[in-house]
């Protein structure tokens, strides 16, 4: 059960150490210890933490995760945000390691699932070994945004400060490939720091036909939440993503990603003046928490 390689809560004087290893691993991402001080704010702002495995005073292994209450049907439930090994200890039970303390970390805190979103079918056997099954299947869309967007059928419409929390009362339905409480932190917190791309992160609750929606455009990426009993109202994700994209091309922006439940993706496409230009499937994992999977 990992006991070979002990997990530890990671800190900022980690931040070096951990930016280090992906250096070393996954060059693309985690480039300076700063972007890694800047990523515990962010876990900070949501209750989030992060674990490392050690060798000596090198990193080898590390993970964030994400405690975030949601309403049912998703609930009080886990996050795994962040999950990578060094190159060089693949297959020695690190990561096994760091998602096991991470659920069990979870479970403590009393979430009833544990979920991630795998990046291939590597980590995706990762997750199967540890308990965690497919659960949903999405598609992962670019869309370009052609002219200007027909406006809405929105009644109302007002920004959201950074302190909000929408995602307690209303589901994460497009974007979600991460929990909305991730999206929501990393997307203000780079916004305030003037990260480019992020700089018109804005969130908006809107008034459609009588019910709530809030779109949240964070980076490259387009979000709508939903209520729950509203979770597939096509005509109101509909009218949140062209609100979104409207928003968007005031910017200067000209496309947007964001990922779809099959239930809405033919509604999310006929959304006049936005066409999509890529697509992949993408799918989410979980697994209930209890000493039977764990």
């Amino acid at each position: 059960m990992g006991a070979e390689w002990p997990v530890h809560t990671a800190t900022r004087d980690d931040a070096a150490a951990i930016a280090a290893m992906y250096q070393e691993t996954w060059p693309v991402y985690w480039e300076t210890p700063e972007c890694v001080a800047a990523q515990f704010d962010v876990l900070e702002a949501i209750g989030g933490q992060a674990l490392v495995v050690r060798e000596a005073e090198r990193v080898v292994g590390h993970c964030e995760f994400i405690p975030t209450r949601e309403p049912e049907p998703v609930g009080f439930w886990g996050y795994l945000e962040a999950l990578e090994v060094h190159r060089a200890f693949y297959r020695r039970g690190i990561g096994t390691a760091l998602v096991r303390e991470a659920a069990r970390r979870c479970e403590e805190l009393g979430c009833i699932r544990f979920g991630t979103s795998p990046d291939d079918e590597r980590s995706e056997g990762l997750y199967r070994k540890c308990g965690m099954t497919r659960v949903e299947r999405c598609v992962t869309t670019h869309f370009a945004i052609a002219g200007e967007p027909p406006e809405p059928p929105v009644e109302a419409a007002e920004p959201l400060s950074p302190d909000e929390r929408p995602w307690e009362q209303l589901l994460h339905v497009l974007g979600r490939t991460h929990c909305a409480a991730y999206w929501w932190s990393m997307g203000f917190h780079r916004k305030a720091a003037g990260e480019d791309g992020y700089t018109d992160t804005r969130a908006d609750r809107l008034l459609v036909g009588g019910h709530a929606a809030v779109v949240f455009n964070c980076g490259s990426w387009l979000h709508v939440l939903l209520p729950p009993d509203r979770a597939s109202d096509a005509a109101l994700a509909q009218a949140a993503v062209a609100h979104g994209a409207r928003w968007l091309r005031s910017q200067g922006r000209d496309s947007f990603h964001t990922v779809m439940p099959l239930a809405l993706a033919d509604a999310v496409r006929a959304v006049p003046g936005i066409f999509p230009s890529e697509s992949r499937f993408h799918f989410h994992m979980s697994m209930p928490l209890g000493e039977a999977v764990l």
